[in-house]
């Protein structure tokens, strides 16, 4: 392996482990905010999860998933937007990296800590049977 395959090579880790670090800190922060919402809006404290209508408890996990996604689309579009710094050096294209699009690292990030979108998840799986 030449020099410039390996200069090439070590750019692009180092570019996918930015993507994975901006994708992640964006999604705690919208997750963060999500859970406080969504909590507030749906009423937790009154309604609890199990005690809500199936047909109620759908359409608020649809919703719930319908603005992770707008949000999701918003993320990938900024993080898209911040300059990587050896973007050019050794023929490395920043935007032609497959990890830009963030897809894995925010689904990760929203099953596992949105709490109030999980717990809704998994108590209308389970009413369903799936």
């Amino acid at each position: 392996m030449n020099k410039k395959n390996l200069m090439l090579r070590n750019i692009k880790i180092l570019d996918i482990g930015l993507l994975g670090m901006y994708y992640f800190i964006g999604s705690l922060v919208f997750i963060t905010l999500f859970n406080k919402f969504f909590r507030t809006i749906f009423q937790t404290d009154k309604y609890p999860i199990k005690k809500v209508s199936t047909l109620t408890l759908f359409l608020q996990t649809c919703f719930q998933a319908g603005s992770i996604s707008i949000v999701s689309f918003y993320l990938r579009h900024f993080v898209r937007g911040i300059p990587y710094i050896f973007n050019g050096r050794y023929g490395y294209n920043h935007l032609r990296t497959k990890e830009i699009n963030g897809g894995v690292v925010i689904a990760f990030a929203m099953i596992t800590v949105f709490s109030d979108f999980k717990e809704r998840a998994v108590e209308l799986a389970t009413r369903l049977e799936l």
